[in-house]
């Protein structure tokens, strides 16, 4: 799998935790070492939060949880959070307790323990109505 991180951006506290790579699916985050559940695999910052009604891209937006916004990370481009993959099992989530809409950053954390190289995925329909149905 090539590694991409040159081509991304990547906070330094995340640059120490996560990698890109390509998987089958395109693109991933993955591990570079062990978490045990609720550690703080990384931090998302960039992404603008808006109202619905606002986006762009509504379906690739993430309802921000107790608030009527959502996460765009349509000015984020190139941001590793892009390239979270969704699953029904996920073994992270992205926690906006705390969020600041003048300065929006969110925590990725880890649901269960994760293996250095095992990709990491969040539950999209966690968020609201992300995927279409």
């Amino acid at each position: 799998m090539q590694i991409l991180n040159e081509a991304y951006k990547i906070d330094n506290f995340s640059k120490k935790n996560v990698i890109i790579k390509k998987c089958p699916h395109g693109r991933g985050i993955f591990a570079k070492k062990d978490f045990n559940k609720n550690d703080i695999i990384g931090i998302l910052v960039g992404g603008m939060p808006k109202k619905k009604e606002d986006l762009k891209f509504p379906k690739y937006a993430l309802h921000i949880p107790n608030t009527d916004l959502y996460w765009d990370d349509e000015n984020s481009t190139l941001h590793w959070s892009d390239y979270l993959d969704h699953s029904k099992n996920p073994n992270a989530l992205i926690d906006f307790k705390n969020f600041n809409v003048k300065k929006p950053s969110a925590k990725l954390i880890a649901l269960k323990d994760i293996k250095a190289n095992e990709e990491i995925f969040i539950d999209y329909y966690f968020y609201g109505d992300k995927l279409d149905k």
